[in-house]
Formats: structure tokens, C-alpha cells, sequence
């Protein structure tokens, strides 16, 4: 893999990183004993658009290093 290559993929690993930590915050507001029916929602709401966000990252990366390309790939 040639080194803009990597270093692309390596911004998007850090975006995700960065995106999971945001779960992580979502993750634990939903575990407080004073949640509420609105306030759970809106957490869920929250983990589903950071989860299609780690998807498309998964699949952007897997674009970026041609495993998705003939002819390219691992």
C-alpha cells in the first residue's frame, strides 16, 4: 500500500476511533437510572446514526486500501 494510501485510511480509522467514543458517551447516558422514555429514545436514535456512520467509514476504508476493487486489493 503506497503511503497517501495509508495515510488516508489511517484518517478514516482515526474518524471512527473518534465516532466510537462518541457511543461510548450515547452508551452510558442510556445506562443512568433517571432515564426517560423521551430521553432513551433520543439515545437510541443517537447510537443507530453513529453506527450507519462507522458503516460507511468501514466501507469508505475498505474502498480506500482496493479490497472492493478487481484487480486490487490485499
Amino acid at each position: 500500500m503506497d503511503k497517501d494510501t495509508r495515510d488516508l485510511a489511517r484518517q478514516l480509522f482515526a474518524r471512527a476511533t473518534m465516532i466510537l467514543e462518541q457511543a461510548h458517551e450515547v452508551s452510558v447516558t442510556g445506562q443512568s437510572p433517571r432515564l426517560t422514555v423521551d430521553g432513551g429514545t433520543r439515545q437510541a436514535l443517537e447510537l443507530r446514526r453513529i453506527a450507519r456512520e462507522v458503516s460507511a467509514l468501514g466501507e469508505a476504508i475498505e474502498v480506500v486500501i482496493g479490497s472492493r476493487i478487481p484487480g486490487r486489493g490485499r
